[in-house]
């Protein structure tokens, strides 16, 4: 489905992320899009790095064996039954950030940026005091927007992932 190393290592990203995220509420990650080479050392070393500050579970048992499929779609780079599997999750659990933020990194897979955009600035609404998520958000963002040309932006969305980062000790 990739045609370049860049695609795999995001996807391989997003099925450690996924793996991570089923069961602790702080742990997310999102896949790259296309960032410049120099970006994307930091985003691997992030996204492979699993959250544990303000860890809760995640949800019931429905919610977190519907992201365990997830991350077993990701895995097989199905990643419309990962996104539906997401998506049924949300209707069981519409205010999880955790599940909007997994969302946002199986769209930016997918090439679909604004989509993965919004979903990630919805998880941040959501996420309160969870600053390694909003931080993993920011980064989504910063993707999204740089796949779409839009650099300045996308620099000023990593400046506030590494801030927050810096704030959630991760």
């Amino acid at each position: 489905m990739f045609g370049d190393t860049l695609g795999y290592a995001a996807a391989a990203c997003l099925v450690m992320a996924l793996g991570g995220c089923a069961v602790y509420k702080g742990a997310v990650s999102e896949p790259a899009g296309t960032p410049s080479p120099a970006a994307t050392e930091g985003a691997r070393e992030e996204e492979a790095a699993p959250a544990t500050s303000g860890s809760a579970p995640a949800g019931g048992p429905a919610v977190i064996a519907l992201m365990e499929q997830a991350r077993t779609h990701v895995a097989a780079e199905e990643y419309s039954q990962a996104a539906a599997a997401l998506e049924r999750a949300l209707r069981i659990e519409p205010k999880n950030a955790v599940i909007y933020s997994q969302l946002a990194g199986v769209m930016l897979v997918q090439g679909a940026t604004e989509e993965a955009e919004n979903l990630a600035r919805k998880s941040n609404s959501l996420a309160g005091d969870q600053t390694g998520l909003q931080a993993r958000n920011w980064n989504t963002i910063a993707r999204a927007l740089r796949a779409r040309g839009e650099n300045a932006a996308a620099d000023a969305a990593e400046l506030r992932a590494r801030q927050l980062k810096s704030i959630s000790g991760e």
